[in-house]
């Protein structure tokens, strides 16, 4: 039995449109996988945050009630230096959570584009070798010769 002509560009041309079809749903699940992974992330971040403002309440709490303790007035002497050092530490505190989210995002968005390059180049240099490939193969098997010519 004979194979047609046109069976084998036909597989060729068909692989490569799965093979596009999967690298484009690849490129959907990894930016689907950094808006996950950046949305917790800032969950993470969120939760860190809210953990460290009841810290710093308990440690304001705490200073102010020895400050009561101690007769002296919170305006003056020590007492505000203290308070200001606290407040200090939970600024810093504060912010180097933030610089820390602010790198992960950075990392996140970075790690997900080269992904998504990567990815785009195999498609697009598997697409290129398919249509190479069905056309040599139409080549070969005669499909794409003029009649008579083989």
């Amino acid at each position: 039995m004979v194979l047609p002509v046109w069976l084998v560009p036909a597989l060729i041309a068909g692989s490569t449109a799965v093979s596009f079809m999967g690298s484009m749903n690849q490129s959907a699940n990894l930016r689907k996988s950094m808006l996950i992974d950046r949305r917790n992330a800032q969950n993470r971040a969120n939760q860190l945050k809210d953990i460290a403002n009841r810290e710093a309440s308990k440690r304001l709490s705490t200073l102010r009630t020895l400050q009561a303790a101690s007769g002296t007035q919170l305006g003056t002497g020590s007492n505000l230096l203290q308070t200001v050092e606290t407040l200090k530490q939970i600024d810093k505190a504060q912010f180097y959570a933030s610089q820390n989210l602010r790198m992960e995002l950075d990392q996140i968005d970075a790690r997900g584009s080269s992904l998504l390059a990567k990815e785009a180049y195999s498609r697009g240099t598997n697409l290129l070798g398919g249509v190479f490939k069905t056309i040599e193969g139409g080549t070969d098997s005669g499909l794409f010769s003029k009649p008579g010519e083989l």
